[in-house]
């Protein structure tokens, strides 16, 4: 069946302009996670933050499947929409992982007697991954919102400083004494912290690779340029 190109490009831009929103609800739910680390609890937010992120996938989902439905894309255009299919899923981790992070933030937080703090080693480290989430995920999203290639080298340069800084936190980490960190349990909640910013961060890269395939056709492994 020849592809019915009527109305596709309308439909895609409409799709792009939702995923922009989404990224940014991804990452206003990092920052009120940041947030809640600092001491100014913002679960509820996050939580219904969560609630919009499902009810965008959804909506989102839908949205795709009716211009394949409708248009029978081909070629870029089909890799385009199969993008955006990958990115509504990065899209709704990103935020879950968000919440992850803020309820092991107000866990953390909460078991702080009054006047204790805390690592600033560790909030430090926290924060340099925040920012190396923030810019890559709104470096890939422009991208796709605007149908360009994204900036590999980029992606790459955040990916190795991501990961140095996530070695760094871990032995931050596992160098705190026991009553400072909490114990065990204060302990988990500070790895779980690491490692779902981390899995954010691996996502973003990954979906990056896919968008270059989508506009190049080129297949790459960002940690093998």
């Amino acid at each position: 069946m020849v592809p019915v190109r009527t109305g596709l490009d309308n439909r895609i831009m409409t799709v792009a302009g939702r995923i922009d929103d989404f990224g940014k609800l991804g990452r206003q739910t990092y920052e009120l996670a940041m947030e809640t680390l600092e001491g100014n609890n913002r679960s509820n937010e996050i939580q219904r933050n969560r609630e919009k992120a499902r009810k965008l996938m959804s909506e989102l989902s839908d949205d795709l499947l009716l211009i394949l439905t409708l248009n029978q894309p081909l070629s870029k255009d089909l890799r385009v929409i199969a993008s955006y299919m990958r990115a509504i899923d990065v899209l709704e981790r990103t935020v879950r992982h968000a919440r992850d992070v803020g309820s092991a933030a107000e866990d953390i937080v909460g078991t702080k007697i009054l006047g204790e703090n805390l690592s600033n080693d560790f909030l430090s480290s926290i924060r340099k991954m925040y920012s190396h989430i923030v810019e890559i995920d709104g470096h890939v999203f422009s991208s796709m919102v605007e149908l360009i290639d994204v900036d590999l080298d980029l992606c790459k340069d955040h990916f190795e400083e991501l990961r140095e800084v996530t070695r760094k936190t871990n032995e931050i980490i596992l160098e705190l004494k026991g009553k400072n960190v909490g114990g065990r349990e204060g302990r988990i909640l500070h790895l779980k912290i690491i490692n779902r910013m981390e899995r954010t961060v691996y996502n973003l890269i990954r979906l990056c690779e896919v968008w270059h395939h989508a506009m190049t056709t080129d297949w790459v492994t960002i940690e093998e340029l």
